[in-house]
């Protein structure tokens, strides 16, 4: 199982260290270096799902982040159901379909190592999203995602209209986490 896991989140990780100490005189080749790492993140989700199966019971993995002896620990781990898996799967495979376009689109263009690690760093946050086995985790990937978004969104700084969509998905994303904290502290409470 832990093989698995591996297989879907440390190349990822690996393939943004490796996009970020590339020479920024390459400028194709971080595109390329994203693509295998979310080729390889989408075969490691499709072998977890045929090594579980589509109707095993969940499967949790935990560790402690944090403690504090009045309120508790907090972990940080993984939940892994049908549902899970499936937007494990679907996570992937549009993360996939996203580098693909991107080597395409962006061919050419300056700062190719810092676009396709923000790419590779938002699948992270994605997968950490859609497998939290708690709600601070959740709460924590929720974040990571929305600074991702702003910052894919605004990433050509020279044009208006993506800072002024940057801005926009910044405040919408706001608003998102006041009612997101709200049902937090709702849950908390209970």
């Amino acid at each position: 199982m832990a093989l698995w896991l591996g297989l879907w989140m440390l190349p990822l990780v690996v393939g943004g260290a490796t996009v970020l100490l590339l020479p920024a005189r390459h400028r194709a080749l971080p595109g390329y270096v994203g693509v295998v790492a979310t080729l390889l993140s989408w075969v490691g989700a499709l072998g977890l799902l045929l090594n579980l199966g589509l109707y095993s019971p969940a499967w949790v993995a935990e560790a402690t982040w944090l403690h504090f002896p009045t309120v508790g620990a907090f972990t940080v781990g993984v939940y892994l159901d049908t549902a899970s898996l499936l937007l494990v799967l679907a996570v992937c495979t549009v993360a996939l379909l996203v580098q693909v376009f991107s080597v395409w689109y962006r061919r050419g263009q300056a700062h190719g190592r810092r676009y396709v690690g923000l790419l590779l760093l938002f699948q992270l946050a994605m997968l950490c999203l859609v497998v939290a086995p708690n709600l601070l985790q959740l709460f924590v990937a929720w974040e990571l995602v929305g600074a991702c978004s702003y910052l894919l969104i605004g990433f050509d700084t020279h044009n208006p209209k993506a800072a002024r969509a940057a801005t926009q998905a910044f405040w919408v994303n706001r608003v998102a986490d006041v009612a997101l904290i709200a049902a937090l502290g709702l849950l908390w409470a209970q």
